[in-house]
């Protein structure tokens, strides 16, 4: 009796399995996410202003290169102490799950550098789409809605709130200098807390801080479209002539001429150039929506930094308000959809777990059995 031989599967059929493969690997908020940036894509260009993905996407791209340099050569030596450590003292175990986790919740380094290589082109692409969003604001709704927000503003926190502050800070330099230095975050607050769940070897930890990053940005500028404002440095110049000596007054001047060198094209719908950090949204308030993404995340992945990053907020706050970016009440719109967003992420990926592992089981029969090794004897002890 002759052997049967199966057919090989064609070139097509091939193609197909891949394309289903993929498409099954797509995480339920990266779905959401490619949504709103079709949307968002679709707005720009149906304006007439162009969509410029590529050239904002690689800066984004070089401007983020040494910090993910710094956290993979940092990274492979901490991972290297961590698998050498094995404490025996109570004191050194709980140091070293405080930094490292828990070791049977360790996946391999290769996983972790690939959830995060996914998380940086996922950001990459989020904050492409958010800043040729962002620039092309007054083509897509010239409405400029400052009057609303300085109203709630002025109800909810009284008249003298803002001018009080900003009094206090241009009269005490050190102030000054404090608050810009904070207001100047450059990510490193969400590349602090990547770095924890890096550490730790946490894939849903990375991923959920990712998500969140992005849909809380994508969804904010949506928001800013729908009823866009200026902020009171722009509506006002004379009144923050001062900031023009600070640490900030630099990146309002490079703000305003950007605006006033693109406004002619905007108006008749002409094409222009987008470019990272630039274009002026006032409510929501990112730099508040950035920082309660990341202390939020912070709560559930090392509280003691959630601590840290409420501080930095309510700083971040002052500062806001002082250089005249923000309105008050663009701080709460920031945090709320924040938190909105974040929470929305944190279910997501919850239930999502079997594309997450390192994920907390939620039930003690699903956790995997430790490992055998030294280390797990020494804490069973």
């Amino acid at each position: 009796m002759e052997p049967s031989h199966s057919n090989p599967p064609s070139p097509w059929s091939l193609a197909v399995e891949g394309i289903v493969r993929a498409f099954k690997a797509i995480r339920p908020e990266e779905w959401l996410l490619f949504a709103l940036w079709l949307f968002g894509a679709g707005l720009c260009l149906a304006s007439g202003t162009g969509f410029d993905f590529q050239v904002v996407f690689v800066r984004y791209l070089k401007f983020f290169a040494t910090y993910a340099l710094v956290l993979l050569i940092s990274s492979r030596i901490l991972f290297t102490l961590a698998e050498a450590w094995h404490p025996q003292g109570v004191w050194g175990q709980r140091l070293r799950r405080f930094a490292f986790g828990e070791q049977r919740g360790w996946v391999s380094i290769v996983a972790v550098d690939i959830e995060f290589a996914r998380g940086m082109l996922l950001l990459f692409a989020n904050l492409a789409v958010y800043s040729n969003i962002k620039v092309r604001i007054p083509a897509l709704n010239p409405e400029i809605g400052d009057a609303l927000f300085l109203a709630w503003d002025n109800a909810l926190f009284g008249p003298d709130f803002a001018p009080k502050l900003e009094a206090y800070t241009r009269e005490n330099p050190w102030f000054s200098r404090f608050l810009s230095n904070t207001y100047k975050h450059d990510y490193l607050w969400m590349i602090v807390l990547l770095w924890i769940g890096y550490l730790r070897r946490d894939l849903a930890a990375l991923r959920w801080i990712f998500g969140a990053t992005c849909l809380t940005y994508i969804t904010a500028i949506l928001v800013t479209v729908g009823y866009p404002s200026m902020g009171p440095f722009f509506m006002e110049p004379k009144r923050f002539d001062w900031v023009n000596d600070t640490g900030v007054g630099g990146a309002q001047r490079f703000l305003k001429k950007f605006y006033a060198q693109n406004l002619p094209a905007l108006e008749k719908g002409e094409p222009i150039a987008g470019r990272p950090f630039a274009g002026i949204a006032a409510f929501p308030s990112l730099h508040i929506g950035h920082m309660v993404v990341m202390g939020w995340a912070a709560i559930r992945l090392m509280p003691l930094y959630a601590v840290w990053m409420l501080v930095v907020t309510v700083v971040t706050f002052f500062a806001t308000v002082a250089f005249g970016w923000h309105y008050a009440v663009d701080a709460l719109g920031g945090a709320v959809l924040a938190i909105a967003c974040t929470e929305l992420v944190w279910q997501i990926v919850k239930r999502d777990t079997g594309r997450s592992r390192g994920w907390p089981a939620t039930t003690p029969a699903a956790l995997p059995a430790p490992e055998p090794t030294t280390a797990a004897t020494h804490e069973d002890e």
